[in-house]
């Protein structure tokens, strides 16, 4: 950064920083030298009094709290022995009594608090030196005011009109007083600073009005200094008021022979005060600021860190001092800080907040939010905040499995059924299967004596082969072999149904989900359907549109979830209104990188005045003990997740329809997982 607006020196401006922590000296010299400023240094006021009596000092910064004295006692004997140096202050202890004794006895001209990031310190300094700059310009423009009035004072006199007008239109309050002390002239800004009106003030006492000049030799102290040039002063004005003046007085001389003075001031009450309430207030946003849970820190366009509050530095583990002007990757905060570093770079580009989510290898889950500091129109700071928020996706997974549980709970009934069929029909094929099996045993043995008569001779063989035909019809052997095989066949049908009934479910009440996988959400769609079929089958007629689907990344469980959330209110949409056989449509589709699932119905629809709340926590329009008022709720919160939206759209009386809409790979999904697999 190039020092600006200073004046030239032929030589680098010196700053002279007092503080009796070398540290911090450290640190203001690292902030200061890269911008041009020779720096020199006093751990005490002793040393900074020798290096201003040896050394050509344009600005003093020094810390209040000192051993041997105060910083305001060190800058008040500045200002007397030293008043061409200017003086600031820092401080890091919220004190707006310091800001009043700084103000009046030192006078100093700036504060500043600690810690305070190296832009704040060197435009503090740059405005100092513009500042003296300014008053050595005015010292100038005085020295010329003088040399005119000497030499044009007998013009000046012929146009006295002229001079008073235009002495009327300055901002500045303009005194002349005579060797007497007398005032003998005076603008109208000044009679209405002082109070006093134009035509009483002149011909005054200076001393009467709060004037400090007293004529001939009030510019020269003893000891040959300044008394009234360029100082603040404190006046009360015929009302009483208190104001601050920024005084300036010349001595000028006069024909006779004789010597008054001109005296220039401006009234910068409403300005001392102002900087008075912004120090407090900017004190007050501090503490507010050190007082946020939440690590939350700033950085610049530079990629460092301006300020950062305690919570912070209690998560990195080091100081303030060692945060300030430092990167983000260089302080260890939780985070790929390659991608926090990306998150920042387009929040300074579009001005957006932005925000991503970070799981380290504790669990700790942080929710990493980025939002920006406009200055005149641009975007100069960004903040950065850490939210733990792993207590809070814990409580979401409960509350989603909790109302999973709740789903399956009310379709329990439906689904034993589903399961009583097979099982009924099972149980009574094997029934018959142990008939046959009795009838084939006595058959057996029927065959086995047979056989043995015919090897023992005890039959013949014709004999015995019409014994065996006559057994084998009275036993109907055909029959039994073809219904056996059958019954079995039946039996591992109605197995099968219920394997995959009972696998559905398996699969949809399992407590993971927070896995993500590519999956084919047409067969989730099918597995949710089998699991509400019993709300479904007896009041609905259920249509499926299924598109070619690629694999989505997602997770699964929590999209089988929101289906059956969304089937089941279609099947009580079409139940509600009573008019017999309904119809619910299930579609998916892609769409360029995204894919679509509706699922419509033609039940009774949802009024225009719930419309706009159903996914609201805890709203429902079902009676007491039908619904929890959370499903919509949790099946919204879940597909914003996947990075998708979900949409209604219903006509009362006629159905409603909700579509989802997904993308095939959720922004940051894949950099999750392979975190989470670490």
């Amino acid at each position: 950064m190039a020092i600006q607006n200073v004046p030239d020196l032929g030589r680098d401006p010196t700053v002279l920083v007092v503080d009796d922590e070398a540290s911090i000296v450290t640190i203001c010299r690292g902030f200061l030298e890269p911008a041009g400023y020779r720096v020199v240094e006093a751990g005490s006021a002793v040393e900074a009094r020798r290096l201003l009596e040896t050394e050509a000092v344009d600005v003093i910064v020094c810390d209040h709290a000192m051993p041997e004295t105060t910083g305001v006692d060190l800058l008040t004997e500045v200002r007397h022995r030293w008043p061409d140096v200017v003086r600031i202050l820092y401080t890091g202890v919220v004190d707006p009594r310091i800001a009043e004794d700084a103000t009046t006895r030192a006078e100093v001209f700036r504060f500043l608090v600690k810690p305070f990031p190296a832009p704040v310190l060197r435009n503090a300094v740059d405005q100092a030196l513009a500042y003296r700059r300014l008053v050595r310009e005015n010292e100038a423009f005085r020295t010329e005011l003088e040399r005119m009035v000497k030499d044009q004072s007998r013009e000046l006199a012929r146009t006295g009109a002229f001079l008073e007008s235009l002495l009327d239109a300055l901002p500045a309050g303009v005194l002349a007083v005579d060797g007497d002390g007398t005032v003998s002239r005076a603008n109208r800004a000044a009679a209405l600073i002082l109070g006093v009106e134009q035509s009483q003030l002149v011909g005054a006492r200076a001393e009467a009005v709060g004037v400090p000049c007293r004529g001939s030799g009030c510019a020269v102290a003893e000891g040959g200094g300044p008394r009234c040039r360029n100082r603040e002063l404190e006046v009360r004005n015929r009302w009483g008021l208190r104001r601050q003046l920024l005084w300036s007085c010349e001595e000028v001389r006069i024909e006779e022979g004789g010597s008054g003075c001109v005296a220039s001031f401006i009234d910068v009450t409403e300005k001392k005060d102002l900087e008075i309430r912004v120090f407090q207030a900017k004190q007050e946003i501090e503490a507010v600021f050190d007082s946020i849970t939440d690590p939350t820190a700033v950085v610049g366009r530079d990629g460092r860190i301006a300020r950062a509050n305690r919570a912070f530095s209690h998560m990195v583990k080091r100081p303030f001092e060692d945060l300030l002007g430092h990167a983000l990757s260089e302080v260890g905060v939780p985070g790929a800080p390659s991608r926090v570093g990306t998150l920042v770079g387009e929040v300074f580009a579009t001005g957006e907040p932005a925000q991503a989510e970070y799981h380290d290898r504790m669990g700790t889950i942080f929710k990493i939010r980025l939002f920006p500091i406009f200055k005149r129109g641009r975007v100069e700071q960004v903040v950065i905040r850490y939210q733990d928020v792993t207590a809070e996706r814990e409580l979401e997974h409960r509350l989603i499995q909790s109302e999973k549980m709740a789903s399956v709970g009310q379709l329990a009934a439906g689904i034993a059924h589903e399961i009583n069929n097979p099982v009924g029909f099972i149980l009574s094929n094997l029934n018959r299967l142990v008939e046959y099996a009795s009838e084939l045993d006595r058959f057996g043995r029927r065959t086995s004596d047979l056989v043995s008569s015919t090897l023992e001779g005890r039959m013949e063989a014709r004999e015995a082969w019409e014994a065996y035909r006559h057994a084998r019809q009275e036993a109907d052997l055909d029959f039994l072999l073809e219904d056996v095989a059958e019954i079995v066949e039946d039996c591992r049908e109605g197995a099968e149904r219920i394997r995959k009934i009972v696998t559905d479910l398996k699969t949809f009440s399992h407590p993971g989900g927070d896995d993500w996988e590519y999956a084919d959400l047409n067969r989730c769609l099918e597995s949710t359907l089998n699991i509400a079929w019993n709300e479904l089958k007896y009041d609905c007629e259920v249509e499926r549109a299924f598109g070619d689907l690629p694999q989505v990344l997602c997770r699964p469980q929590q999209l089988n979830q929101v289906f059956l959330n969304l089937l089941v209110n279609a099947a009580h949409a079409v139940k509600e209104k009573g008019e017999g056989y309904g119809k619910v449509r299930v579609a998916t589709r892609q769409e360029d990188d995204r894919v679509v699932l509706e699922i419509a119905d033609t039940g009774v629809g949802i009024r225009a005045e719930h419309l706009r709340k159903i996914f609201d926590p805890f709203f429902t329009t079902k009676p007491v003990g039908k619904g929890t008022g959370l499903g919509l709720h949790l099946a919204a919160g879940i597909v914003h997740a996947h990075g998708g939206e979900i949409q209604v759209e219903s006509i009362p009386g006629e159905g409603s329809t909700f579509r989802l809409v997904l993308p095939l790979t959720p922004p940051g999904a894949e950099e999750r997982g392979a975190r989470d697999d670490a």
